[in-house]
């Protein structure tokens, strides 16, 4: 019984972090957004993985975006990503947003802004915190009268 208890909390506690990350990216990146300084970055991008098929022609391959940029305080740092491009190339924007204090956390201009994925990160990650943390009540059996 102890086990099946250490187990169960083990899965509530391992879902509840992965909650609470999804809600820390999305937050984060509407705060660079707002509060960040933005640099311009060297970017160089590579392309990995094969083809995707039926998918427009813009987001039909994978692509290595790595980046550097110099922060306020003179050192180099470095950011890379993912994105979906051609087959000959992929558009990314050499804007980079960072905060002051902690420049090792930043991303694209394109990333930061606002937009409806932000919203569904934040979202899964309450669903997943709640769900996997609300208390389960007894099920009650209605009687059912004699007759």
């Amino acid at each position: 019984m102890a086990a099946k208890k250490q187990e169960s909390l083990f899965w509530r506690i391992l879902i509840s972090a992965v909650g609470a990350a999804l809600i820390f990216m999305s937050v984060s990146n509407l705060l660079l957004f707002f509060l960040g300084e933005t640099a311009t970055a060297a970017v160089e991008t590579r392309r990995y993985g094969g083809e995707r098929f039926n998918a427009p022609n813009d987001k039909r391959y994978s692509w290595y975006v790595d980046y550097t940029f110099r922060a306020e305080d003179g050192v180099l740092y470095e950011g890379h990503l993912s994105k979906l491009g051609s087959a000959t190339s992929v558009k990314v924007d050499n804007t980079i947003y960072y905060f002051p204090f902690a420049p090792f956390i930043n991303t694209t201009a394109e990333t930061a802004a606002p937009n409806f994925g932000q919203l569904v990160l934040f979202g899964a990650g309450v669903v997943l915190i709640v769900a996997v943390n609300q208390r389960r009540r007894p099920r009650r059996t209605k009687a059912v009268a004699p007759r």
